[in-house]
């Protein structure tokens, strides 16, 4: 009967025998029972509970927080990663910039050309540009020189081995930029199956190289023709002194004939 009347009460009156009705209900009813004994049963229970119900919290939290953690590690392992890589792509670029390098990949399998950021320096809208390399690369060659790159990109192509090719620009190129007059370049093919291929190379510009190079061509022509004159100059200086050597001697007898007429013919001779 004392359970089913502590069942009907409120659940805060049936978790706490702490409140003076509590005490006066049990000792009304059961005389002999001990309340102390009973309040401290129940107390030792509620706290029980609660230090399992905290526990259990605890642990959850505890799980929460590792999990959380080992995301928050990961996240900022991603993070020092992309920085890191973001570091290199900048290098790169800057490194290609300063050597006037733009590099590329073509995928015979998907078809698609890509062209390092550097390409914005030397091909007008490199973005969309939507060739294969062998078409790509003959637009911005010369055109006397077609042939010439033809045999030397399928022999590549053919042996699995680079090719390296400097070349004079296409005046008439609508791709390459119009300051470009000379370029380098380097392909390397790698097979990845049977029928399909990935071409990576690199293009550099080396105009200004060509440039100084032609001037110190010009500079040796000039440098040889000098020295030429200079050896003709010494060897006519040398013929003259010959030349001149044996007039002495002839101008000499002649004047020493013309001192003494009355010599004979052996004398004068």
């Amino acid at each position: 009967d004392i359970w089913s009347m502590e069942e009907d009460d409120s659940e805060a009156e049936k978790e706490s025998f702490s409140s003076l009705s509590s005490f006066y209900i049990l000792k009304q009813h059961v005389p002999e029972l001990d309340v102390d004994l009973v309040y401290k049963v129940k107390k030792s229970e509620f706290w029980t509970r609660v230090l399992i119900k905290t526990k259990i919290l605890l642990i959850l939290f505890i799980i929460g927080l590792s999990f959380i953690s080992k995301n928050l590690r990961n996240l900022i392992k991603i993070n020092n990663q992309q920085i890191d890589l973001f570091k290199k792509q900048n290098l790169l670029n800057e490194s290609q910039r300063i050597a006037n390098i733009c590099s590329f990949e073509f995928n015979t399998q998907t078809n698609e050309l890509i062209i390092s950021q550097n390409g914005e320096n030397f091909f007008n809208n490199y973005r969309s540009i939507n060739l294969h390399p062998k078409d790509f690369i003959e637009s911005l060659i010369e055109p006397n020189q077609i042939d010439k790159w033809k045999a030397a990109i399928n022999s590549s192509i053919k042996y699995l081995s680079p090719v390296y090719f400097d070349t004079k620009t296409n005046h008439n190129s609508l791709t390459l930029r119009k300051t470009i007059q000379y370029i380098s370049i380097l392909i390397k093919p790698e097979r990845i199956s049977d029928e399909h291929m990935v071409l990576k190379g690199i293009i550099q510009d080396i105009s200004e190289r060509k440039v100084l190079e032609e001037k110190l061509e010009a500079e040796r022509v000039k440098i040889i023709n000098t020295s030429k004159l200079a050896a003709l100059g010494e060897m006519s200086a040398g013929m003259a002194h010959e030349i001149n050597n044996q007039l002495a001697i002839i101008v000499a007898n002649v004047n020493r004939i013309k001192k003494h007429p009355n010599l004979s013919t052996d004398e004068k001779l």
